[in-house]
């Protein structure tokens, strides 16, 4: 069975481009993906991968057609109501009363799957009871790796089944996306299906002020990297967004679209993000520099990782510096 795919491997599916050592200059895109029944990575051809697909989904039930795939998101997307009850749930984690944290606990216990993603999130909470809390539910509810492989695989045949309202079922389901391969192939999804006739979808753009985070995250998404000028304003807006989640991803869709207004906001997040997302910011700003990207690795050491972030800071500088000296020259 095909295991899901790596971050790099979703990211490359995003980024469209590579920014150029000095002048952040666009480069050609990857090659496209290969021809119907050519073979894939390893051998395989992508109607065999998509066959792994459908035989997962089948193994849990889930139907394979486009209606199935439709109600699988529907069916696992929480109301706002339920969300608004899991973050209060959430944040009592962490209350000065045992009694509250516990009666906490066994209330997102008895959410089952419904609750994982926000616990997911929980794990970068400041509050080391709160991490430590939703980490034991977390080890309790079973096997969450297959659980996300259900997801990612969902994600990969809808966006081939194409469905009506996919764009619009999968941006719903968003703030409940159980975090890296689920996660990477919903916006994977989102970003192909909220596209038509090269124009980003009405949702899409509306979603862009969503008060939900992953939302706005996924928004951003689509329109950092399919949008016009004037709409990009908007995810450039975000790179101000009081959640890092926001912020990283309105830089990854923002270089998708080749513009790389995000990279002093993803030099930041490697400097005081979340762990999970100063890791991930370091890991786009090196598909954005290639070969050119410093030799400092990013490691959650606090000397390692300001180590890390003044290289990417000083290599973002000399790339400012040099093009408008660049850009100087010609003018002259």
């Amino acid at each position: 069975m095909r295991r899901t795919r790596p971050l790099f491997a979703v990211v490359y599916l995003f980024l469209s481009v590579a920014l150029a050592w000095a002048q952040l200059k666009v480069v050609a895109p990857p090659p496209a993906p290969p021809a119907a029944g050519a073979p894939a990575a390893g051998g395989a051809t992508p109607a065999a991968l998509d066959q792994d697909d459908e035989t997962l989904l089948k193994a849990g039930k889930v139907g394979v057609d486009g209606p199935g795939l439709l109600d699988y998101f529907r069916q696992r997307t929480t109301t706002s109501a339920e969300r608004d009850r899991i973050a209060g749930l959430i944040r009592q984690l962490g209350d000065d009363s045992y009694a509250v944290r516990q009666k906490a606990s066994e209330g997102l216990a008895g959410m089952g799957r419904g609750a994982e993603p926000y616990l997911q999130r929980a794990l970068s909470d400041p509050d080391e009871e709160v991490k430590q809390r939703a980490g034991l539910l977390l080890k309790d509810a079973g096997n969450a790796d297959a659980y996300a492989a259900q997801g990612a695989a969902a994600a990969r045949l809808l966006r081939l089944r194409a469905p009506a309202d996919a764009a619009g079922v999968l941006l719903a389901y968003m703030p409940d996306a159980f975090g890296g391969a689920a996660e990477e192939e919903v916006l994977a999804s989102l970003a192909v299906l909220g596209v038509h006739d090269g124009k980003v979808d009405a949702p899409l753009l509306a979603a862009i002020k969503d008060k939900e985070p992953s939302v706005r995250a996924a928004a951003a998404v689509v329109i950092g990297r399919s949008g016009t000028p004037e709409q990009r304003a908007d995810v450039q807006a975000l790179l101000n967004d009081p959640d890092p989640r926001v912020r990283y991803r309105a830089a990854q869709g923002l270089l998708a679209g080749r513009d790389p207004a995000g990279v002093a906001a993803l030099v930041a997040l490697v400097k005081d993000g979340p762990t999970d997302v100063a890791s991930r910011s370091a890991d786009l700003l090196g598909c954005a520099a290639d070969v050119h990207a410093p030799r400092v690795a990013y490691a959650d050491d606090p000397v390692e990782r300001q180590n890390c972030a003044k290289a990417w800071a000083a290599w973002a500088q000399f790339c400012r510096s040099t093009g408008a000296s660049a850009q100087a020259t010609r003018g002259a």
